[in-house]
């Protein structure tokens, strides 16, 4: 006699999610018997496309809560079983039989499944779980109106809980989406609900911190995740320790409260010792304070324990016990000078992941500073995943910034050939590097024919167009930039081709160093207000933030007219003129036009806008110029508005011990460490000090 297979029905809420619900749904075939889809007020073709796959779709109205939402699915749902997914997840084809086998099983009444978020983007890869198949039972249901649970309510009613290795894919974490669909406001207002329902519950307050900290509200979420973690107690025990002492303490820094961040994440190291992500984030904010040799200890404890299996924690960043760990281990061993031993570790990282990227461009750069291109691209392609676009990536961009445009170009031939747009468009961009203007416009606009890439090729295309003196090829390609997903870069761009003179500039190459991660549509330092170009709105900060990066992209393919008229439509629309010296003196300085640079930063300082980067560089300058007197004076009030961070304070302690005034050297140490006691780089050069080794003024390159 045969046995019944227990039959599983797939459940959805959704509302408005046309771009993702046909690949969700398609990867749910053969998994699943049946999908329930309540869709609560979709405009687009979201229901119809979900019918087409099968789906039996429900309307409801919005009820402003999302477990309430969840449990209309279920109360819909036929099936032995259920499994929750959202519309912008996908189901791992290669696990979908997994489903049937765990539901037969009987081990467990709810399983976790593994939710990875850029899985495409080592970088940024993390890994979340949650519990998503489970037993058709009336007593498991959703609780929360936001980031509702059901495990909880599962082992409240005496059920099982057991972890796989199931893996489903979220694609709705990317900037745009996020933009597109005003997540963190909607979050934050059920969240601030719910926070005042149950005042003492600390889940709450870490939830708000994360959608503050998502927002780039560092104040706000560190308020709220200080109350969190003081209703939680000093040893939370909790899915939600971990992910939270990772991003109360990134507050924590980006706010410059070391010795709060420090505290808090030795004390949970100490909870939870296999956690590699605790040793990765303090060993990031050691390399912050200016203590790489502290970093590289704590690297070499989150190598030792390894990336965290599956279940082990709630939300893991992958690679921070692998090959993310051994960039950074290599990173800090170039600031502490130790190049052979930075690009071992450079290579371990590419041994681990050979599609990281940023492993991948930071050996080729070192390599390149004393080897052939040849020889080092013939090196790099035994040693990356050379089909692949992030690696090859991090090559070409490395060869680009050295100004080797013929083997940057024949590195490109090494993609695989389904990325025939993405190779299209890093040729334009070389090519507009090299000044050879026709040739780039050619590509770029063979790159305007593939979806993934036609976005940066009709803005790069605009901006070549323009240097090149073609305002009508610059109107052409301004046709292609979408408007609706790009409002703030397709209104500058409007303008600039709109003020275009009939005879562009010369282009005559970029300087080395100009171009940095040109194809990268996300800058690391704004990452927090979401993509650069995609916001369905228009304000007065995505409007500086899209502008900048055009500058950046201009400066890469060396179009200073088009620079210019970019910087001053962005003055003539209220940014500062103070602030747009500072920025355009930054960004001309490190990327090779030192002179321009070095007068824009030091206008922005007379004007009274003090920055501890424009300082430092502007330090750096007097000294090349035997200028001491103004190098201290620089460096004083660098420290003064760091609030005493290492790096100024290191280069300050170096000059004075190189003047003769080794007590004052020290005494600015000891100053310093009483604001910052987690800086052991000042500690270590105190001692040095003290005992009379000799101190280079150079020597605060390393915690720069």
């Amino acid at each position: 006699m045969s046995v019944r297979r227990p039959s599983i029905s797939a459940c959805l809420i959704v509302r408005d999610e046309e771009a993702f619900i046909g690949r969700c749904l398609s990867s749910l075939e053969g998994a699943v018997d049946e999908v329930v889809v309540v869709d609560t007020g979709s405009i687009d073709r979201t229901p119809q496309i979900a019918r087409q796959h099968g789906a039996r779709v429900v309307a409801r109205t919005w009820p402003d809560d999302f477990s309430l939402a969840r449990n209309w699915a279920l109360e819909e749902a036929g099936g032995d079983w259920v499994f929750v997914i959202d519309a912008d997840e996908e189901l791992v084809k290669d696990d979908a039989g997994k489903l049937r086998r765990l539901a037969a099983s009987g081990l467990a009444d709810g399983y976790l499944v593994n939710v990875h978020h850029f899985p495409d983007n080592p970088d940024q890869h993390l890994i979340t779980q949650h519990v998503a198949l489970f037993r058709n039972d009336p007593r498991f249901r959703y609780k929360g109106a936001i980031h509702e649970q059901v495990g909880s309510q599962i082992a409240e009613a005496g059920g099982r809980l057991a972890a796989t290795d199931v893996r489903v894919i979220h694609r709705g974490y990317e900037a745009s989406v996020i933009a597109a669909k005003r997540k963190h406001e909607r979050n934050l207002s059920l969240l601030q609900r719910e926070a005042e329902r149950n005042p003492i519950d600390p889940v709450w307050h870490y939830y708000l911190g994360q959608e503050y900290y998502g927002l780039g509200r560092l104040d706000e979420a560190a308020r709220e995740y200080e109350q969190a973690f003081t209703l939680a107690g000093p040893d939370w025990k909790s899915p939600h320790a971990v992910p939270g002492v990772i991003r109360y303490s990134l507050v924590l820094g980006g706010l410059r409260r070391w010795g709060k961040a420090f505290e808090l994440l030795e004390r949970y190291r100490a909870l939870y010792p296999r956690s590699s992500d605790l040793h990765y984030i303090q060993a990031m904010l050691a390399s912050q304070v200016g203590d790489p040799a502290a970093a590289a200890g704590l690297l070499t404890q989150a190598l030792a324990y390894g990336d965290p299996p599956p279940g082990m924690f709630e939300l893991t960043l992958r690679g921070t016990g692998s090959f993310k760990a051994w960039f950074e281990m290599g990173q800090a061993y170039e600031r502490l000078h130790q190049k052979e031993k930075a690009a071992g570790a450079y290579l371990e990282s590419l041994r681990s992941e050979p599609r990281y990227g940023k492993a991948a461009r930071a050996l080729t750069s070192l390599l390149l500073e004393t080897d052939d291109p040849e020889r080092v691209v013939t090196f790099m392609l035994e040693r990356v995943a050379a089909r692949e676009l992030g690696p090859i990536d991090g090559v070409w961009e490395a060869l680009l910034n050295a100004r080797a445009y013929r083997q940057a170009l024949e590195v490109l031939d090494q993609l695989d050939g389904q990325l025939v747009g993405e190779r299209d468009l890093r040729q334009g961009i070389t090519l507009l590097a090299m000044g050879d203007k026709a040739s780039a416009l050619e590509k770029l606009g063979a790159a305007l024919e593939h979806e993934g890439t036609r976005d940066l090729a009709a803005i790069d295309g605009v901006i070549g167009a323009v240097a090149a003196g073609q305002p009508a090829l610059a109107r052409r390609f301004l046709e292609q930039v979408n408007a609706d997903k790009f409002p703030a870069a397709a209104e500058i761009l409007t303008a600039l081709v709109a003020g275009a003179p009939n005879g562009g500039p010369s282009m005559n190459g970029a300087p080395p160093g100009a171009a940095r991660e040109m194809t990268d549509e996300t800058a690391a330092e704004l990452v927090r207000y979401g993509s650069l170009m995609a916001a369905t709105w228009v304000d007065p900060l995505t409007m500086r933030i899209t502008g900048w990066h055009v500058v950046q992209r201009a400066l890469a393919f060396g179009c200073l007219e088009v620079v210019d008229a970019v910087v001053q439509y962005m003055v003539d629309r209220g940014l500062p003129a103070a602030e747009a010296a500072l920025a355009l003196g930054k960004m001309l300085h490190a990327q090779g036009y030192r002179e321009t640079g070095l007068e824009l930063l030091l206008k922005a300082t007379r004007d009274g806008l003090y920055d501890v980067g424009a300082l430092i560089t502007l330090a750096r300058a007097a000294l090349d110029q035997h200028d001491q007197e103004a190098a201290e004076v620089l460096l004083r009030k660098a420290v003064e508005v760091s609030g005493k961070h290492p790096a100024p304070v290191m280069a300050l302690a170096a000059l004075l011990a190189e003047t003769g005034r080794r007590k004052a050297a020290v005494a600015v140490l000891d100053d310093a460490l009483e604001t910052n006691p987690y800086a052991g780089v000042l500690a270590v050069h105190r001692e040095r000090l003290l005992h009379g080794a000799h101190s280079d003024v150079g020597e605060w390159e390393a915690v720069r």
